[in-house]
């Protein structure tokens, strides 16, 4: 069962692995919390209701590495973008997809062909 509270830093220092997934949300902040694996390892996520009635998580960093008054910060704008209804879980995706465009996946396509000796000339024109 899901817990919500006020998500401190002695929240943190109390998270120990219990064997199985835990959920911590805090209450001041709707829609953040901490997500502690079955291990112990705990990370900051975010998460909302979006059009359609799907729910969107976004992880946002470990708790090792991120602290609590940064995730809160990165939990706030990631909020406000998913009010606005932006999937932010897609377009992250997207944002690191490689921004080639087909011509340019052809043109070095080709070049890699011909040098191989495999294409004909008259194909590569």
């Amino acid at each position: 069962m899901p817990t919500a509270k006020p998500i401190t830093q002695a929240t943190l220092n109390k998270i120990q692995p219990t064997g199985k997934v835990q959920f911590i949300r805090d209450d001041s902040l709707r829609g953040f919390g901490i997500k502690v694996t079955a291990k112990g390892e705990a990370s900051y996520f975010v998460e909302k209701r979006v059009r359609g009635g799907r729910v969107v998580r976004k992880q946002i960093g470990s708790v090792d590495l991120l602290s609590l008054r940064e995730a809160r910060t990165e939990a706030q704008e990631l909020l406000l973008r998913l009010s606005k209804g932006e999937d932010v879980a897609r377009t992250a995706k997207i944002e690191a997809a490689p921004q080639d465009s087909l011509a340019k996946t052809l043109e070095r396509y080709v070049s890699i062909k011909t040098t191989s000796k495999r294409m004909k000339e008259s194909t590569a024109a």
